[in-house]
C-alpha cells in the first residue's frame, strides 16, 4: 500500500490555534493603555477653572481686584475668587468654600476696561493666560423689540 502525505491540519489543530491567537490578542489589548501617555490633569483643570470664572462672568455688574483676588458682583451675588496655598478658592456671598484649582503657584488678576486679564503659574512654572470680558448689557434696549398684535 501506498501512503500519501496529507496536507493540512484538522479541526482540533485549528481550534487549538484560533483559541490561542485569540487569548494573545486579548491580553495585548488589555496592556495597551499603560503605554499610552496619560492626559494632564493640570490642563484639564486649568481649562474648567477658566470657564468657571467664564461662566460667573456672564452675570456680572462689577468686578473688583484687590490684592490678587478676584471678586465677581452679579444682581444678587458676590463670588470671590482667591488664593489658599497652593489651591484657587472660591467662595459665593462670604459663605463656604470649593477648590476650584489645585496645585498653584502665582495667582494674579489685573483689571481692564473690558473685565480682567488672569495669570495662573502652576507648580512646574507652565503660565496660564486669558481674559476675560463682561457680556454685553441689555439694559437700555428693551423697547428695540415691539410686540405685534395680529
Amino acid at each position: 500500500m501506498l501512503f500519501r502525505k496529507q496536507k493540512g491540519m484538522t479541526l482540533i489543530e485549528t481550534l487549538v490555534a484560533f483559541s490561542i491567537f485569540t487569548i494573545c490578542v486579548s491580553v495585548v489589548i488589555f496592556f495597551i493603555p499603560l503605554f499610552t501617555p496619560p492626559s494632564d490633569p493640570v490642563r484639564q483643570d486649568i481649562h474648567m477653572f477658566f470657564q468657571q470664572i467664564k461662566d460667573d462672568m456672564d452675570y456680572a455688574r462689577r468686578l473688583n481686584d484687590n490684592n490678587n483676588r478676584l471678586t465677581i458682583q452679579t444682581e444678587t451675588t458676590e463670588i470671590q475668587y482667591r488664593r489658599s496655598g497652593e489651591n484657587i478658592i472660591r467662595t459665593k456671598d462670604g459663605r463656604g468654600y470649593e477648590i476650584t484649582l489645585q496645585n498653584i503657584n502665582h495667582f494674579n488678576v489685573s483689571s481692564t476696561d473690558y473685565g480682567a486679564d488672569i495669570q495662573v503659574t502652576d507648580l512646574h512654572g507652565v503660565i496660564w493666560k486669558t481674559s476675560l470680558g463682561y457680556r454685553p448689557s441689555m439694559t437700555g434696549r428693551e423697547n428695540i423689540w415691539v410686540r405685534g398684535e395680529p
